[in-house]
């Protein structure tokens, strides 16, 4: 009796998998120049608590230079944030374990929490969710996908102007002697 009822709670155990975790979308929007805003989806209503949730690491990878970020989740919406496009700059998890450029679990997502990183320039970054000690059903990750995975980030998702030129100081030296050579000449004919 005892080993049929171990080997049934063993089988609710693996069988509540993915069940227990919620977060089933991952995305990641402009913020502003050089800020990019990475957005979780759960199907759970922004109503239930907590609102937000642990933090996201972000890296540089495969030759982006930016130093390991951590930042907590402090910002939360029921609404699909702007910027999101399925496939493109917002996947989904699925039972099979890589990310979707669609919903194919067929669950809707209710709630968005984001978190902000600054200082970002195009390239390819490695972000990680960090869960707190005890994280609740609402933002637990589906699956591996969600929780860790490498994005690249364009020039459009990052935004900003564009580059200013730098000048090396052999060239500021010749546009300073320009400049005094035009005071001089202007003063000689005026």
């Amino acid at each position: 009796m005892r080993r049929v009822l171990g080997l049934f709670v063993l089988a609710i155990a693996v069988s509540a998998g993915p069940a227990a975790a919620h977060t089933i979308s991952i995305g990641y929007a402009n913020a502003g120049a050089g800020s990019v805003t990475f957005w979780y989806g759960t199907y759970h209503d922004c109503t239930e608590s907590p609102p937000t949730e642990g933090s996201l690491s972000l890296v540089g990878v495969s030759g982006t230079s930016y130093p390991i970020q951590t930042v907590a989740f402090t910002q939360s919406t029921a609404t699909k944030p702007i910027g999101l496009v399925d496939g493109t700059t917002n996947f989904y998890a699925t039972n099979a374990g890589p990310l979707s450029p669609t919903n194919t679990l067929g669950l809707t997502v209710a709630c968005w929490q984001g978190v902000t990183f600054t200082n970002l320039s195009a390239g390819t970054y490695q972000f990680t969710y960090i869960p707190i000690a005890n994280p609740s059903a609402k933002w637990a990750p589906w699956n591996d996908g969600v929780t860790t995975n490498t994005v690249t980030l364009s020039q459009s998702v990052v935004g900003g102007a564009a580059a200013i030129p730098t000048l090396d100081p052999a060239m500021l030296l010749v546009l300073a002697f320009a400049v005094v050579g035009l005071g001089i000449a202007s003063r000689r004919l005026g």
